[in-house]
């Protein structure tokens, strides 16, 4: 007897999983450690300082939990600066608790199942486009188990 056939079903467009880069930087943002608009996963051809970058570096998921290594690296002017943005970074991190509702730009809520640090932020310095210009940046890596929404077929 052969095994049955397995139909894949892919997630509608409108998929409802969550972006734990986003949910980070909605977390982030409403704490005013920076102006609007300096928390995101990317960083803009002009950066203006100061500045928080959030980037996913690694991560599974087992179909019910996501579970997410974070990198928040916090630049400003000088290493005292980055180094004070990058404290209070990491202060608010670790006021992410079980059970933390986090509300998204959308309206939606992702709930925090497990907050642990990485690494405490520590100096990095940054040269963009291997440019010669050294900016002052400090590097703080964080785990984070999110619970993924169900997703209508899985």
């Amino acid at each position: 007897m052969s095994p049955s056939p397995i139909t894949p079903v892919d997630p509608p467009n409108d998929s409802p999983e969550y972006d734990v880069e986003d949910i980070v930087i909605a977390y982030l943002a409403g704490f005013g450690l920076v102006p609007d608009g300096h928390v995101a996963a990317r960083i803009p051809e002009n950066m203006v300082l100061p500045w928080v970058l959030v980037t996913r570096v690694a991560g599974g998921d087992d179909w019910i939990v996501d579970y997410a290594t974070v990198q928040v690296d916090s630049f400003h002017g000088d290493q005292t600066a980055a180094s004070t943005l990058a404290r209070a970074v990491h202060h608010q991190m670790r006021q992410m608790r079980p059970q933390l509702t986090v509300e998204l730009p959308s309206g939606r809520q992702a709930k925090i199942y497990r907050y642990a640090t990485h690494q405490t932020p520590i100096y990095v310095p940054w040269e963009p486009e291997g440019g010669g210009l050294i900016m002052s940046r400090y590097v703080g890596v964080y785990e984070l188990d999110v619970r993924l929404p169900s997703i209508p077929g899985y």
